[in-house]
């Protein structure tokens, strides 16, 4: 079976049923605390673990491991993924949900990546100086990449602003190997 896509079906069913609930931006929160539990190894092994349980008491176990913590509507959707062994969504959805969020707030999403990982100090500036030339709000996902040797790249929807130096050597290479000799 091929689970094209499946993430963004279930990021779309929880924003409408979180958007009845008016909780949209509530379980953003909760969400974000939630994927960061499972960027760790361990705790994405334990948890995947369970999807080897009968449904009832994956159902039974997640809804009294998370309550009071985590909204209905997330337990509801850690079960379904649980009891269909597919945990490794999970990041998935949380991207096709916060982009959700954020198109429904007027919130662009800039990837940026960067010859290597920035400081904090860096990344506020980069936010400030890219918000002065948005027109929406902005949130920027950073990232690195050691082969760009330095600089940035910046990605908005499909639009690449290429500001590395790997990128102005290629340039280069190729007005070299278009000139007569």
């Amino acid at each position: 079976m091929k689970y094209r896509n499946l993430h963004s079906k279930f990021a779309k069913a929880l924003f409408l049923s979180a958007q009845k609930e008016k909780i949209e931006d509530k379980v953003l929160e909760e969400f974000t605390a939630l994927e960061q539990l499972f960027q760790n190894e361990t705790f994405r092994e334990k948890i995947s673990a369970l999807s080897s349980l009968p449904s009832s008491e994956l159902k039974t176990l997640l809804q009294r491991t998370f309550e009071n913590i985590l909204s209905p509507l997330l337990i509801n959707l850690l079960i379904i993924l649980g009891s269909r062994h597919l945990f490794s969504l999970i990041r998935g959805v949380y991207m096709s949900y916060q982009k959700l969020i954020f198109e429904k707030n007027q919130i662009d999403i800039l990837d940026v990546v960067s010859a290597r990982d920035l400081s904090d100090a860096e990344k506020k500036n980069i936010l400030e100086l890219l918000q002065k030339h948005n027109q929406k709000k902005i949130h920027i996902e950073f990232s690195f990449d050691t082969k760009l040797l330095s600089g940035l790249q910046i990605y908005k929807n499909t639009r690449l602003t290429d500001l590395s130096s790997r990128a102005r050597l290629e340039k280069i290479r190729k007005n070299l190997f278009s000139l007569p000799l």
